[in-house]
Protein backbone atom coordinates (compact mmCIF):
# COMPACT_ATOMS: atom_id res chain seq x y z
CA UNK A 1 0.00 0.00 0.00
CA UNK A 2 1.37 3.18 -0.98
CA UNK A 3 0.96 6.33 1.38
CA UNK A 4 1.48 9.76 1.16
CA UNK A 5 5.07 9.80 2.56
CA UNK A 6 6.05 7.03 0.23
CA UNK A 7 4.68 8.55 -2.51
CA UNK A 8 6.74 11.94 -1.95
CA UNK A 9 9.83 10.11 -0.82
CA UNK A 10 13.07 9.90 -3.02
CA UNK A 11 12.66 7.34 -4.88
CA UNK A 12 8.99 7.15 -4.39
CA UNK A 13 7.38 4.18 -3.56
CA UNK A 14 6.18 3.81 -7.15
CA UNK A 15 9.58 3.91 -8.99
CA UNK A 16 9.82 0.15 -8.86
CA UNK A 17 6.87 -0.52 -11.11
CA UNK A 18 8.84 2.23 -13.79
CA UNK A 19 12.12 0.64 -13.65
CA UNK A 20 12.50 0.71 -17.24
CA UNK A 21 12.32 4.37 -17.40
CA UNK A 22 14.65 4.10 -14.36
CA UNK A 23 12.23 7.35 -12.56
CA UNK A 24 14.03 6.74 -9.60
CA UNK A 25 17.26 8.37 -11.23
CA UNK A 26 15.84 10.79 -12.53
CA UNK A 27 12.48 13.58 -12.70
CA UNK A 28 9.73 13.15 -15.66
CA UNK A 29 7.59 16.29 -15.89
CA UNK A 30 6.02 15.46 -19.31
CA UNK A 31 2.10 14.17 -19.36
CA UNK A 32 2.01 13.01 -22.75
CA UNK A 33 3.88 10.23 -25.00
CA UNK A 34 7.14 11.13 -22.95
CA UNK A 35 5.79 10.42 -19.95
CA UNK A 36 6.85 7.29 -17.98
CA UNK A 37 4.94 4.02 -18.81
CA UNK A 38 4.84 1.44 -15.70
CA UNK A 39 6.69 -2.02 -17.10
CA UNK A 40 3.55 -4.13 -17.35
CA UNK A 41 2.45 -1.74 -20.35
CA UNK A 42 5.47 -3.04 -21.83
CA UNK A 43 4.82 -6.92 -21.20
CA UNK A 44 0.86 -6.62 -21.78
CA UNK A 45 2.21 -5.00 -25.66
CA UNK A 46 4.68 -7.47 -26.27
CA UNK A 47 1.87 -10.15 -24.98
CA UNK A 48 -0.63 -8.29 -27.53
CA UNK A 49 1.64 -8.79 -30.32
CA UNK A 50 2.36 -12.45 -29.91
CA UNK A 51 -1.13 -12.83 -29.56
CA UNK A 52 -1.63 -11.35 -32.68
CA UNK A 53 1.53 -12.83 -34.55
CA UNK A 54 0.31 -15.97 -33.21
CA UNK A 55 -3.28 -16.02 -33.53
CA UNK A 56 -3.75 -13.37 -36.33
CA UNK A 57 -7.38 -13.29 -37.14
CA UNK A 58 -8.46 -15.57 -34.26
CA UNK A 59 -6.78 -13.49 -31.69
CA UNK A 60 -10.55 -11.61 -31.25
CA UNK A 61 -12.34 -14.40 -29.34
CA UNK A 62 -9.21 -14.57 -26.85
CA UNK A 63 -9.28 -10.91 -26.61
CA UNK A 64 -12.79 -10.51 -25.65
CA UNK A 65 -12.36 -13.02 -23.12
CA UNK A 66 -9.19 -11.11 -21.36
CA UNK A 67 -11.45 -7.95 -19.53
CA UNK A 68 -14.24 -10.56 -17.79
CA UNK A 69 -10.82 -12.78 -16.60
CA UNK A 70 -9.05 -10.15 -15.14
CA UNK A 71 -11.62 -8.56 -13.29
CA UNK A 72 -12.98 -11.29 -11.93
CA UNK A 73 -9.32 -12.49 -10.89
CA UNK A 74 -7.97 -11.74 -7.32
CA UNK A 75 -5.63 -10.24 -6.96
CA UNK A 76 -6.14 -8.21 -10.34
CA UNK A 77 -4.55 -9.73 -13.82
CA UNK A 78 -1.36 -9.46 -14.69
CA UNK A 79 0.29 -8.71 -17.91
CA UNK A 80 1.25 -12.75 -18.43
CA UNK A 81 -2.21 -14.16 -17.29
CA UNK A 82 -3.89 -15.53 -20.01
CA UNK A 83 -7.87 -16.03 -20.47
Amino acid sequence: MHTPQSLGATPSSLARHYARFRVAERLRLTGHSHQAWPDVAREGQIEAWDDAAERADEKWARAEKRPTACAAASPPCSATATA
